[in-house]
């Protein structure tokens, strides 16, 4: 894949994030403060999510602005998933 494609990869799911994702991810983060579980859509949404960072991730190592940008919304998804997979835990040991 040419440098410029990866760019143009890097910045679409950059704004689609920054229009869409970005707020539903925190929506999600709140929910599962909560103590509440995903439902199917949103677990659908943070695999998508995966998905679109690691594509990202691959064509970014010499890039430190797009490190930064990508590893803080990585960090970002990492915490929303293991709060979802505390929840869950959570659930799974009341019954």
């Amino acid at each position: 894949m040419q440098l410029n494609t990866k760019k143009n990869v890097q910045l679409v799911i950059l704004l689609d994030f920054n229009r869409q994702s970005f707020k539903r991810m925190i929506s999600i983060r709140t929910y599962l403060e909560q103590g509440k579980i995903l439902s199917n859509s949103e677990l659908e949404f943070l695999s998508e999510m995966i998905v679109k960072i690691n594509i990202c991730q691959r064509g970014i190592e010499h890039d430190p602005e797009c490190i930064t940008i990508f590893t803080n919304i990585a960090h970002l998804l990492s915490r929303v998933v293991s709060l979802a997979l505390e929840n869950e835990k959570k659930i799974t040991l009341r019954k």
